[in-house]
């Protein structure tokens, strides 16, 4: 019985192991031209209702990113405008587009971008030309793009380097500056040491209290907007407030973080940390298998 209850327990974390895995996008296929041919053909409907929505829109730069539900983020305003109650094809055309796996879509520059996510860097997608141009402006880091068999859609690939993830921390910190501002300045002259916000952002889990509601509206507004924006999680330890980009898999993790006191942040499982041109802000990555290696 003994022997059994171990297999079954072993069977048990090796399925977890996998599914993170795969949810994960390690074991995700390239999506090539062809195949990205056949994707476009297939999803063609829902992909032009989109597509002809945002053309429409005075907005030059919006993003709809896959856990906001009914906003898009206007980029150059740095506000979101719901969408929900205004074109329902539309509103019913990104969820639909969302459960069969695009994760990101927007329009930037020259190009309304369908976004997939492939492996734990690769990004792959779909890219309509709004001037009939190459629209190799519409994402950044674009390493190929391709024109596909219908006109005016091209398939794109890009694979970010480290350089490239701080890059993109960086531009991100630099236009979204005001956001990250105010939150920081919030979290880092309350009373609590030990803050974690996920999930509800008008609630703060903390050390020893429970949950704390935040009480400034435009602090709750402001962590909307950078959820919005890919920075899912936010923290606050005793020397940083961390916002949280992206995470891989149950083990990796990077983003944002400020030091509180000037120095360089202290993160328990920190195993990357550069600073960046703006004083006091850093990009780091944090590996949670450090924290095993250590016991």
């Amino acid at each position: 019985m003994g022997f059994l209850m171990i297999i079954c327990v072993a069977a048990y974390i090796f399925s977890i192991i996998i599914g993170a895995l795969f949810l994960g996008g390690a074991f995700s296929p390239r999506i090539d031209k062809e195949a990205m041919n056949e994707i476009l053909v297939e999803d063609y409907e829902l992909l032009v209702t989109v597509a002809g929505f945002l053309a429409s829109l005075d907005h030059d730069s919006v993003s709809i990113d896959h856990e906001t539900e009914t906003v898009m983020v206007v980029q150059e305003q740095s506000r979101d405008i719901p969408f929900c109650d205004g074109d329902g094809e539309f509103a019913d055309a990104i969820a639909m587009l969302k459960s069969i796996g695009y994760w990101s879509i927007g329009k930037n520059n020259n190009g309304v971008y369908f976004q997939r996510r492939v492996g734990q860097e690769g990004i792959v997608g779909l890219i309509y030309s709004l001037d009939g141009e190459i629209p190799i402006h519409a994402r950044l880091h674009i390493r190929r793009i391709e024109p596909l068999s219908q006109d005016g859609w091209f398939h794109f690939e890009t694979w970010l380097t480290p350089e490239q993830c701080i890059e993109e921390a960086e531009a991100a910190l630099r236009k979204n500056f005001e956001l990250f501002d105010f939150v920081k300045n919030y979290l880092a002259h309350v009373e609590y040491r030990r803050i974690i916000i996920v999930g509800l952002m008008s609630d703060m889990s903390v050390s020893n209290s429970g949950r704390v509601s935040i009480s400034d509206a435009d602090v709750v507004n402001a962590i909307v907007a950078l959820r919005a924006r890919g920075f899912r999680a936010i923290f606050r330890s005793e020397s940083a407030v961390v916002f949280q980009r992206s995470t891989r898999g149950r083990h990796f993790s990077n983003g944002l973080a400020y030091s509180i006191a000037g120095n360089e942040p202290e993160l328990l499982f920190l195993t990357t940390l550069v600073p960046l041109d703006v004083n006091g802000w850093f990009y780091y990555e944090e590996d949670f298998r450090e924290f095993r290696n250590l016991q």
